[in-house]
């Protein structure tokens, strides 16, 4: 019997979920069902039926609250200045005297600025009042992998470990620290970082027009709000969370650590950057390279590494030689990655195993060509496999992040999966 239509003015499920990942809000079912436990969501339909349906004025409200649209805010995004920074450190006291971490101060921050301006921003009232802020810095291999294995923090970082930007070279940044005013009203911080993050959006635009290369930025978090920055802007999962350390040495809160590859990402955030660097590049030939097998090989921020990426060695530098190779559609070979967990039993809470993910969004007629796109590199997509014993055969699974990052997606390059 064929499944009767949504009533109208309402969408089912999998709709749903297009229907926000639409307007720039990139939810699972998961979070849907999140939303509907929180009271900001309503199913509907008749009691006897599973499948409910959802709203579409409530979903556009709730992606209204969720992006900051329709919030007034007398504040503007400018990149940060010297004259910034006692302002950053004002509200930064307000959020980061915890065990873990404690403010940075301006004398610090002023040394990062000179050594490399680019990267540092704010939302700030005209009044000069700081509201948002966000440093994004290019730093030495050293200083990422201490940085991401948890042995430092922003606290750490001196001029000495920046690497400033050098057209053609490719560069690992990190997320130093983004934040917003505690006491802003809650429905307005929305919005300020909405400010925020659209303007780092069509700066960093510029940076691609220069030749700036940005391979993979990191971050980590240990409070939900930073979390949920963290897959607002479509990072994934570098490492497991572990326990921070306290200032005093005992066991502190989760850390958890995140990546997002710029050069692949589908994020509406970095596609202006892409095409712009993308238009460097073919106007600047000479900058490129396919010699990979020259490159050193990657570092690794801890064990094992799920980032299979090599960095530029001194020799490469040296010669200002771009040793990114750009996958073209159709150049790169499929092959079955190994999972960065022992075993099954070892992966977090939330992981499906892939034909349940695939039943769940409509998608089982599409296995092979899903799993086609998980495989290619040039997709950027991950997933865990683990080989079945004496067969040629893997049993694949997707954490909660992968989940979240290969529907995203599939609905931003092949919406017409979804299509009954």
């Amino acid at each position: 019997m064929p499944e009767p239509n949504a009533p109208r003015g309402q969408v089912k499920l999998a709709d749903a979920v297009a229907h926000l990942h639409q307007r720039g809000l990139y939810v699972s079912k998961g979070m849907i069902y999140k939303y509907v436990e929180a009271g900001r969501l309503n199913r509907y339909g008749p009691e006897k039926r599973n499948h409910k349906y959802y709203s579409l004025a409530e979903l556009d409200q709730l992606a209204d609250e969720e992006l900051g649209i329709g919030q007034r805010l007398d504040a503007n995004f400018a990149r940060a200045s010297l004259d910034d920074l006692k302002g950053i450190y004002r509200v930064s006291e307000k959020i980061f005297n915890t065990p873990t971490v404690s403010p940075i101060s301006v004398e610090q921050k002023r040394t990062w600025l000179l050594k490399e301006p680019r990267g540092h921003y704010v939302v700030k009232r005209t009044t000069g009042e700081i509201l948002a802020w966000l440093h994004i810095t290019p730093v030495s291999d050293a200083f990422l992998a201490d940085y991401m294995a948890g042995n430092k923090t922003g606290t750490h970082l001196i001029a000495a470990d920046i690497r400033p930007f050098t057209p053609g070279i490719p560069a690992n940044c990190i997320v130093v620290s983004i934040a917003s005013d505690p006491d802003l009203e809650k429905k307005a911080r929305p919005r300020c970082m909405s400010i925020l993050l659209h303007g780092v959006s069509l700066d960093i635009a510029l940076w691609g027009l220069q030749g700036i290369i940005i391979s993979r930025l990191y971050a980590w978090s240990e409070t939900k709000s930073g979390i949920a920055l963290c897959a607002r802007m479509g990072m994934q999962q570098f490492n497991p969370p572990f326990r921070a350390t306290t200032k005093d040495g005992k066991p502190g809160p989760w850390r958890y650590s995140f990546y997002l590859d710029v050069l692949n990402s589908p994020k509406l955030m970095v596609r202006g950057y892409q095409r712009a660097l993308h238009e460097w590049q073919t106007s600047n030939p000479q900058w490129t390279t396919e010699a990979e097998e020259d490159l050193p090989p990657a570092w690794v921020p801890g064990s094992p590494n799920p980032i299979k990426q090599r960095q530029p060695g001194p020799s490469q530098a040296a010669h200002q030689v771009n040793p990114i190779k750009q996958r073209q559609p159709g150049s790169a070979s499929s092959s079955t990655p190994d999972s960065t967990y022992a075993s099954p039993e070892d992966l977090p809470a939330g992981t499906v195993h892939l034909q349940d993910f695939l039943a769940a969004h409509g998608l089982k007629d599409h296995r092979r060509k899903v799993l086609g796109y998980l495989e290619a590199p040039r997709n950027g997509l991950r997933h865990e496999a683990f080989k079945k014993p004496n067969r040629d055969e893997h049993d694949r699974y997707l954490t909660p992040d992968q989940q979240d990052q290969l529907l995203s997606w599939l609905q931003a390059h092949h919406a017409d999966l979804f299509q009954p």
